[in-house]
């Protein structure tokens, strides 16, 4: 491995164990915790129920563009690799958050009869995504 990738990966390690966490804890914002729920209980929605998913959803994003902004602080700090590297995860992360806040745009004007199609493919890329930020996540505390 690169001298410079191990020193920046030793000193995010650093920060992370001297108390300032290098990612935040997985929390529901206020918003999702309003709305309720899971994935789970928001792929069972109803159309009526637009508005929750919507919110939850919204949710979802707002902590998941929290969590890439805390690594884009940690990371600065580190090292010109590690930053360099998550430049490159932030890039695809982004590209599948733009997308996904374009999934919720369409489920604003979904009817009874796109409503399924469009909920269930907006959770499962909200999912995806999620998991690949924790992917990186873990990539980064290795």
């Amino acid at each position: 491995m690169n001298k410079h990738l191990l020193t920046g990966i030793a000193a995010a390690l650093a920060i992370s164990l001297a108390g300032g966490p290098l990612f935040a804890a997985d929390v529901k914002p206020e918003s999702a915790q309003q709305a309720g729920g899971t994935y789970a209980d928001v792929s069972s929605y109803t159309v009526e129920k637009k508005e929750q998913a919507l919110t939850w959803l919204s949710g979802r994003i707002e902590a998941l563009d929290r969590k890439m902004d805390e690594v884009d602080h940690s990371v600065a700090g580190v090292g010109e690799a590690s930053s360099a590297k998550w430049d490159d995860v932030k890039r695809d992360l982004a590209i599948k958050r733009d997308n996904a806040a374009k999934e919720l745009a369409e489920m604003k004007k979904a009817t009874a009869e796109s409503w399924v199609d469009l909920r269930d493919s907006a959770v499962q890329n909200m999912q995806k995504l999620e998991n690949s930020f924790d992917a990186a996540k873990e990539e980064y505390n290795k």
